[in-house]
């Protein structure tokens, strides 16, 4: 998107690309829904990002100690840190908590999940799979734990 003064933004229209890079319709209307939710105050509630990063740290605990409970041989809840993406916070960390999954070959678990029906992507480290729960949506728990009992 761009905005300034109209004689510059003239200047731009008229250049061989500018159609090329034009938005479109499907992300104009993306565009227009979340801008929306912030004119309605509700971008906290509705767009995921500023759910995930509002999660606290104790609320993040208790998901993990949930899936702990459902899973006791399988899950060990871990400390991790969540890198934010980029545009106005680029390599921001806030604390998390995580869940390993106890498994003889991180990758392959790894694939298993991220092929499942509802797709899961975690992180491996140290030949660890690893869930950040900062990055799994409250509403999506249940399926994560449906794709574990299937494992």
């Amino acid at each position: 998107m761009i905005l300034g003064k109209k004689q510059y933004i003239d200047k731009i229209s008229q250049h061989p690309l500018a159609r090329a890079y034009r938005i479109d319709k499907i992300n104009l209307a993306a565009l227009h829904a979340t801008l929306l939710h912030y004119i309605k105050n509700e971008a906290l509630e509705k767009i995921p990002i500023w759910q995930m990063i509002s999660s606290t740290e104790k609320n993040l605990r208790e998901r993990a100690e949930k899936f702990k409970d459902q899973f006791p041989c399988l899950i060990e809840i871990i400390p991790t840190i969540s890198t934010i993406g980029g545009g106005s916070l680029p390599g921001s960390q806030l604390n998390s908590f995580g869940i390993k999954i106890n498994s003889n070959n991180a990758s392959k678990l790894a694939d298993k999940l991220r092929n499942n029906k509802d797709s899961i992507l975690g992180r491996i480290e140290k030949d660890t799979f690893i869930i950040d729960l900062r990055t799994i949506p409250y509403d999506k728990d249940e399926l994560l734990a449906n794709a574990l009992k299937e494992m």
